[in-house]
This record gives C-alpha cells, sequence and structure tokens, in this order.
C-alpha cells in the first residue's frame, strides 16, 4: 500500500533498535541511496554510528556518522560531531578532534564532554598541562542536571590526578577540594 516505499527502512530501524545493527547497515546501504526527500536519512546514519560507536566499532562509527547530510543542525548533529571528535582521538589525531570540539556551539553539553575526553586524552599521553587546560574548562560549566553536576566533580577529581601526576600538590588540593 501507500507505506510500501518505507517498509525495508522500517525494517532498518527494527533491526537496529533489536542490535542487528549489521543487518541495518546493510539495509540502510541499499535502501537510503534512493530513499525520497522526505525521509531523514541523517537520523538513520546517526543512530547506527552511534550504535557501532558503543560497541567500539570505531570505524564503522565514522563511517556510518560521515554519511550524515553536511550542516545539520540540532541536538543529533551535535552528538555527532561529539562521536566523531571522539572517534578521532581514539585514533590519535588531536588536531582534527579539536577541530570538531572548538566548532561546537558553547553552549553544547557534548563540548563539556569533548573537553573531558581530551583531557584523559592528554593524560594518558603524559602532557598534564593539556590535561589540566580541558579538565578547568569545567570550572565554568553551568550545572542543570545531576548529568552536569556529576560530570563537573568527575573532571575536578581527575584534574586533582593530574595536578598530583605534574608534581603540583597544591593545586591538586585545591581540585580535590572544590
Amino acid at each position: 500500500g501507500p507505506h510500501a516505499e518505507g517498509a525495508q527502512l522500517l525494517r532498518g530501524g527494527m533491526s537496529l533498535s533489536y542490535g542487528m545493527d549489521i543487518e541495518a547497515e546493510a539495509i540502510f546501504n541499499d535502501q537510503l541511496a534512493e530513499a525520497p526527500e522526505n525521509i531523514d536519512k541523517s537520523r538513520a546514519w546517526f543512530y547506527l554510528g552511534k550504535v557501532a560507536w558503543q560497541r567500539g566499532e570505531t570505524p564503522r562509527a565514522q563511517a556510518a556518522l560521515n554519511q550524515m547530510a553536511e550542516g545539520g543542525h540540532g541536538p543529533l548533529a551535535e552528538e555527532a560531531s561529539y562521536l566523531r571528535a571522539s572517534a578521532l582521538l581514539a585514533q590519535g589525531e588531536e588536531a582534527r578532534a579539536m577541530e570538531l570540539l572548538y566548532a561546537l556551539p558553547k553552549t553544547s553539553r557534548w563540548r563539556y564532554y569533548l573537553h573531558y575526553n581530551s583531557a584523559a586524552y592528554a593524560a594518558a599521553q603524559g602532557d598534564w598541562a593539556a590535561a589540566q587546560a580541558h579538565y578547568t574548562r569545567f570550572d565554568d560549566m553551568p550545572v542543570e542536571s545531576a548529568e552536569g553536576l556529576a560530570l563537573q566533580e568527575k573532571a575536578q577529581t581527575a584534574a586533582g590526578y593530574a595536578y598530583l601526576a605534574a608534581d603540583e600538590p597544591e593545586l591538586a588540593r585545591a581540585a580535590f577540594e572544590t
């Protein structure tokens, strides 16, 4: 009937919802290239990329996220930028990840998550100054939820450990007491 056009896409979405992301990816590859304009192709690619990221499959996540339309706006586009940048960090491409970080709106909550991941990456590289610079971004973070407060506290604790590793005990103490 009138919904036959989107039946395969619905099947792909349902497959993705049930954790069958390989099957969903095959369906999306077949169907989205010729899908009508009223179909939100970027949303399908976003969720496929997010599932791949959650499974630790960075190349698949990047491939799916790169299928999204350019210039998207809103929460999905911001989270997609966060996921792309996190994947770049995981591959050691810090400069490209930072480009995506600073392209995010200053009010985006994903910007703080990316600062945290960037700080952890810098700390793992032994670059304590860079880690501290990212962790101090949380001092001005607006805390609007329990999630935001937990992230801020986690960043302050991690900053304290970064200061200790950099042999700056007084700054570490201040970070732990905040």
